[in-house]
């Protein structure tokens, strides 16, 4: 029976990738399902924690400002200052890597800015090996009662006393994310600090603002004898619209107005001015600022009355006496759309600015986000040596997340987990890999010069070709297309998981064409192969369609069973040879791997060109010959058409001037549906 069926009916999905940049499962080890936040899809990573919350009584002869040192082995960090004080209080976190530790002791030293390397007020030293080891079992609140421990100087005098907590902990610890991940080739300080500390990240709320003027009266120009056109110009901070000049002062034929984009609380003021024109000159008549938080709130189609608002008149200008100018003007926020601030076909979040419709779209589901380690080439050098200091950004929804930047490492380990609220089935997760550009010899904060982080690589998961309660775990390339073609950066695991919270939500031009080429192959296999039963190319396949064929002529009742059994056995099929993972990016859909040098080299090429007049006349010709093909193609599908046109004309006159015999008594089922329509004939007197 399979041979009967053409092959090409099996379910469209992603092609085979090949094996440098394709996906590839992996094997870790998983804690299995379990309750949001128990980082089971991670490792456990153990960590040193120091929590060094004030001091006080600190003795010294001047006034200084200041701040904790923490040496561990060959690593070393310190706290903010504070300014003239001896009772400063930093409550600063650091965390080290337990398998980075080599050293037996934690030396704290109270140190000022400004002190010779060898100063300091006054130190301490921990023994590491008295602290408990990490429970099996950590709770977020898990971490020790800070501690009073004295500071002695050079001579073992007593110089006051810093308060602490030390702890060995995991990931799991409530200080995780505020931590200051110390572990670096280099001493972090609070600037550094910033830089490489995990971040989250709350994406505004932003909502449409829309503005339509209606008219304007009153208005008196510096020269009273005139009067002129006149505009009005709107304004949001950087975004500007302005209406037509008008003579009567009135826009009531502009209906939809004009649209800002804003973001919550909304604390930004609109600025309206009307200017008036006359021989190509613009003046300023008035002016008018209105706060954004108090214009009307919208999230239906209800409609919106005018507002009457004083006009002033623009600094330095004539006082005109009586100056009485008013706008009217229609001022809401469309909180019933969601500002598209991503691209369409990786949307994260479709939910409106309303609060209200937030409410009324449950939560359907949970993703959760295992973000493990990553495989990199290097991106810079370090003693000579290949080096990348990594971070992730994964983006999802209103929240977006910054791994800590694990430094001086190819194979970063983050092992961090987060998890999001899914409102519709249908939206992206998307992770990228950045290089930190400002830390290191040359990074920005030591060379003072804007520089952008370098992106590696990029993911997207679609969350709708996610099986639910499954555990995807994958090793994604990083690839990256420049000039030269496509580049693998690396890999990236993750372990991915969707959970089901309702059960009532869920139930560039060549790769276009070869998309549409692959959606269109069924129609393509199946008329090759009823062509090859007409050759009798297989006898027994023939044989096979005509018996079927004659069953159906007799029996025309299996004709709808036999249609809906095959397709059932069809969908069957396919759903047992669906993929097994998750899609990903697939350099053969975009044919960027397959892609010609000159086509890559005209890809990356500037506006206007930049490249020799030898290479422009070339690509002129080769544009030439392929407009010549499609032109030759289109008028190809142009005699189709026109001969098309001949047969329906020609058939449709015979079908008109047919003869009687031909004819039925009953009225035509199209004339007889057009006469029974509704008109208001029955209304004439």
């Amino acid at each position: 029976m399979a041979d009967l069926l053409p092959r090409s009916y099996a379910r469209p999905g992603m092609l085979p990738p090949n094996s440098e940049f394709g996906i590839r499962e992996i094997t870790p080890r998983l804690a299995g399902s379990g309750p949001s936040g128990a980082y089971e899809l991670v490792e456990r990573m153990e960590y040193l924690y120091v929590r060094v919350v004030k001091a006080r009584g600190l003795k010294w002869s001047d006034e200084f400002d200041p701040f904790a040192e923490l040496r561990l082995g060959g690593y070393s960090c310190t706290t903010r200052h504070v300014e003239k004080t001896v009772s400063p209080e930093w409550d600063d976190v650091f965390a080290f890597s337990r398998e980075r530790i080599h050293a037996p002791f934690l030396d704290v030293f109270v140190r000022g800015r400004g002190f010779a390397k060898e100063d300091y007020v006054g130190s301490t030293r921990l023994d590491l090996s008295i602290l408990p080891d990490a429970p099996a079992s950590v709770q977020p609140d898990s971490s020790p009662a800070p501690q009073w421990y004295p500071v002695f100087d050079k001579k073992g005098e007593l110089r006051g006393e810093v308060m602490m907590a030390v702890w060995f902990g995991t990931q799991k610890d409530r200080y995780f994310d505020s931590a200051v991940h110390a572990d670096a080739a280099f001493p972090v300080d609070d600037k550094l600090a910033a830089h490489i500390k995990h971040i989250r990240y709350d994406v505004p709320r932003l909502c449409y603002v829309r503005v339509k003027v209606i008219e304007v009266r009153d208005i008196v120009f510096a020269d009273k004898a005139r009067v002129g056109e006149v505009f009005v110009r709107s304004r949001i901070l950087g975004q500007a619209h302005r209406t037509r000049t008008s003579m009567d002062h009135r826009w009531k034929d502009e209906e939809n107005g004009h649209m800002f984009v804003a973001a919550a609380p909304f604390k930004d003021h609109l600025n309206m001015s009307v200017v008036g024109v006359k021989n190509g000159k613009e003046e300023v008549i008035g002016h008018v600022n209105v706060l954004l938080d108090n214009f009307e709130r919208r999230c239906d189609a209800r409609p919106i009355s005018p507002r009457w608002f004083n006009l002033m008149q623009p600094e330095g200008a004539t006082k005109i006496d009586k100056y009485s100018a008013k706008i009217s003007v229609i001022l809401c926020l469309e909180c019933g759309y969601k500002v598209l601030s991503e691209p369409v076909h990786y949307l994260s979040d479709v939910r409106p600015a309303a609060r209200e419709r937030e409410r009324e779209r449950k939560c359907i589901g949970l993703v959760e986000l295992g973000i493990r380690e990553a495989f990199l080439t290097a991106t810079r050098t370090r003693d000579d040596r290949g080096s990348c200091d990594a971070y992730c950004v994964a983006k999802y929804g209103v929240k977006w997340y910054r791994t800590r930047t694990v430094t001086d490492s190819l194979s970063p380990r983050f092992h961090q987990q987060y998890h999001w609220e899914v409102h519709d089935h249908c939206t992206v997760l998307t992770v990228a890999v950045f290089h930190n550009s400002q830390i290191g010899d040359k990074g920005g904060l030591v060379t003072g010069d804007p520089v952008k982080d370098v992106l590696l690589g990029k993911v997207r998961i679609r969350l709708s070709t996610l099986e639910t309660g499954r555990t995807y775990a994958y090793a994604y390339p990083l690839m990256s297309l420049h000039g030269g073609g496509v580049k693998k950066m690396g890999e990236l695991r993750l372990a991915v998981r969707f959970s089901n919270t309702s059960t009532l939500g869920l139930f560039q031009t060549k790769a276009h064409f070869f998309r549409l080429a692959e959606a269109l192959e069924p129609l393509s296999a199946a008329s090759a192969w009823f062509y090859h039963v007409c050759r009798w190319t297989n006898p027994v396949t023939t044989v096979a369609v005509h018996i079927i064929f004659t069953i159906l002529v007799c029996y025309p009742s299996l004709v709808l069973p036999t249609f809906f059994l095959y397709k059932f056995l069809l969908g069957m099929r396919n759903y047992l040879r669906r993929p097994k993972h998750p899609w990903h990016v697939d350099t053969r859909v975009s044919h960027a791997e397959t892609a010609h040098p000159d086509e890559l080299d005209e890809e990356f090429d500037q506006f206007p060109t930049t490249r020799p007049p030898e290479v422009v006349r070339m690509r002129y010709d080769k544009l030439r010959s392929l407009n010549a093909r499609i032109q030759e193609i289109v008028g190809d599908i142009a005699t189709h058409a026109e001969r098309a046109r001949c047969a329906v004309a020609l058939l449709t006159g015979f079908y008109l001037m047919r003869h009687p015999i031909l004819r039925q008594r009953l009225p035509d089922v199209v004339a007889n549906f057009f006469r029974r329509l509704p008109c208001k004939v029955d209304c004439l007197l």
